[in-house]
Order: structure tokens, then sequence, then C-alpha cells
């Protein structure tokens, strides 16, 4: 019998970028490597700055979280297709749920690695002109017996200051001629 997970909350307050604060929880004992401290490069479309990154201790397990400022044209669910495709990522399904109070689209997909295949579950979150990337992946052998883990820290991410959306999920309806 295994012992249950237990989770601690984790506060994320960027020096210099206190609006980007968050939270969310992380498994006792995963490890958090430090973060690269580089200059962020948003003008490359399909860049994110890394706010948070935690992994396994076992394997090639990962929950992390990045931003960047929304593109400006478009809806989320473009830029979800477009940053998957950037990344050889297959979306596999992709539905509208509600994060940190707000909508947002999430992504079952796939992705083949020198590691082998893996299988990820991502949020696309627009705040405030501001895009949140929250994503976990796995092996894919391992998936299904990691996946109400994974799934509890994607729900557990919240943003310490809300300033509502302003792009649309999807595409606006076309009018019936």
């Amino acid at each position: 019998m295994s012992t249950p997970l237990e989770f601690e909350p984790v506060q994320i307050v960027p020096p210099g970028m206190e609006s980007l604060a968050c939270s969310c929880l992380r498994p006792k004992g995963w490890l958090q490597p430090a973060l690269p401290q580089e200059e962020p490069s948003f003008e490359t479309p399909t860049y994110f700055l890394p706010l948070l990154v935690t992994v396994a201790p076992y394997g090639a397990v990962l929950f992390s979280i990045a931003v960047r400022p929304a593109y400006g044209d478009g809806c989320v669910r473009d830029w979800m297709l477009y940053l998957c495709g950037e990344q050889g990522i297959q979306i596999e399904g992709l539905r509208d749920v509600r994060v940190s109070g707000s909508p947002a689209l999430m992504a079952d997909a796939t992705q083949a690695t020198d590691a082998g295949p893996m299988r990820l579950r991502l949020i696309l979150l627009e705040d405030g002109e501001r895009l949140y990337n929250v994503s976990v992946m796995a092996p894919e052998a391992i998936w299904p017996s990691l996946e109400p883990t994974l799934e509890q820290l994607l729900i557990s991410f919240r943003l310490a200051h809300v300033s509502g959306p302003t792009a649309p999920l999807g595409p606006e309806p076309q009018a019936e001629p």
C-alpha cells in the first residue's frame, strides 16, 4: 500500500514583478530547481518567462508555471494551437475550464521526446493581457497512475491579483446569413 502524497503551498512572487504573483500546491519532496536568471525574450513569440518548475525526484514528471504578454490579436484557442504546433505537441482534446475564477482553456496532449512519448495537460489563462501557461508532463507509460496528482497541481493554481480576461477563449461566432 502506497503512502498518500502530501502537498505544500508555494507562493510565487517574482522579484520586481509582484503583479505576477501566484500560488499553487507542490508535492512534498518534489525538487524545485533554480530558474535561469535571464532577460525575458518576449519578442520571440513562443517565449514564456518561467515562474515555477518542480519535478518529481523519481523521474521525468514536471509541473511548471510560466507567463508572457498576451498576443495582440486572436483568441486563447488560436494561441494554444499555435504554441503547441511550434513545440511539436499533438493536442488530443481541448475544453473550456475555470482556473483561479477565470475562464481558461485546457488541452490534453502528447509530445515525442528523447526520453520517449510524454503526456501533457496544459492550461492557458489570459488575465489582464498576460498569458499564463500552467502545465504538467509525465511519461505516457506512467501517466494513468499520476493523473490524479497532476490534476491536483493544475487546479491548485491561483493568481494573487486577478485583472480579468481581455481576449476571448475562442473565435467569435459568425452571424447567420
